[in-house]
This record gives C-alpha cells, sequence and structure tokens, in this order.
C-alpha cells in the first residue's frame, strides 16, 4: 500500500498464503495494495490453477516456477513500457509436499530411489491425506521442483539484466 501511494505499480505471484486470492475477500493481493496478482492462497505446482486478479481460478499449462516468472516478465515489461517504477515479488509454491516435477528435471534424480528405502510421511497429490512412501521417490521429487525452481529464477535474471 504505501509503494502504491508512492507511485508504484505492485504485481504478487505465486503463493499468496495470508488469506483468500478472490476479488471480494478483505484478505486478497489487491486490498493489501497489489494492483496486479496471478495467485493461489495454497500450494500448487505442475499447471497450477491461479486467480488473476481475484477472478476465477485458471489453469495455466507447465510448471509452476516457470508460470509464475512468465507472468511476472509480462508485469514487469508493461510497467517498464509505461515508464512507472514497479514492485513485484514472486512467493513460489516450490518446493511443497506433495512434491511433483516435469519427467526431464526427474530424470536427472533417477538414482535417488535405489539410494534411500526409508519411508517417510508426507501429503498425497491425490487425495490431500497423508500418505507414507519411500525416501528416495520423494527426495527425486522435490529436487526436480528445486531444479525448475532454479531454472526460472536464472530465466528472471536473464531477462532483468538483457533488460537494464
Amino acid at each position: 500500500q504505501i509503494l502504491g501511494k508512492s507511485g508504484y505499480r505492485c504485481g504478487h505471484f505465486g503463493k499468496w498464503h495470508v488469506g483468500a486470492v478472490k476479488k471480494g475477500s478483505p484478505t486478497n493481493p489487491g486490498a493489501m495494495g497489489f494492483h496486479e496478482w496471478v495467485s493461489h492462497d495454497n500450494f500448487f505446482e505442475l499447471n497450477p490453477s491461479l486467480s488473476r486478479n481475484g477472478g476465477p481460478p485458471e489453469v495455466i499449462q507447465g510448471e509452476s516456477s516457470e508460470v509464475l516468472v512468465t507472468e511476472a516478465i509480462r508485469f514487469i515489461n508493461a510497467t517498464q513500457s509505461a515508464g512507472t517504477p514497479f514492485f513485484t515479488i514472486i512467493w513460489f509454491g516450490s518446493p511443497h509436499e506433495p512434491y511433483s516435477g516435469l519427467p526431464a528435471d526427474l530424470a536427472l534424480y533417477d538414482d535417488l530411489p535405489s539410494k534411500y528405502s526409508k519411508r517417510v510421511s508426507l501429503t498425497s497429490n491425490e487425495t490431500g491425506g497423508q500418505v507414507t512412501r519411500p525416501q528416495g521417490e520423494v527426495l527425486r521429487e522435490r529436487y526436480a521442483e528445486i531444479t525448475a525452481m532454479d531454472r526460472a529464477i536464472g530465466n528472471l535474471r536473464k531477462h532483468l539484466t538483457t533488460k537494464g
């Protein structure tokens, strides 16, 4: 709110987790001073269902970290084109259980399931309830999410350094 009053255009992208992101919510990003948001109020990963400025959730195809960075870059480009100062924040959903990952990212860690057989408890992608799975499988998925998030951050960094 302070930055908005100072002339900044403010954008939030990702996990809000402060309350509902719906347009009528008193705790949505807009009520907290953000002019634009593409957000969810809980965890998400592949093909995330996100609300754009409090509208109905829409499924955006892709890995969530890359989706958020793409949306943030769109916001930054539009704001810079208008000559307006901006504040952009990205709150990634990753890495967050339940874990998942793109096939190419998962393949980087194919050796982990055979190395770690201890069973661990985590949230199920299918039911949202607690399940027990081999630690190696869980680590493989978690590391795949971190790899995708690192790639997305690298893309953002590259964009920002080439834009000046």
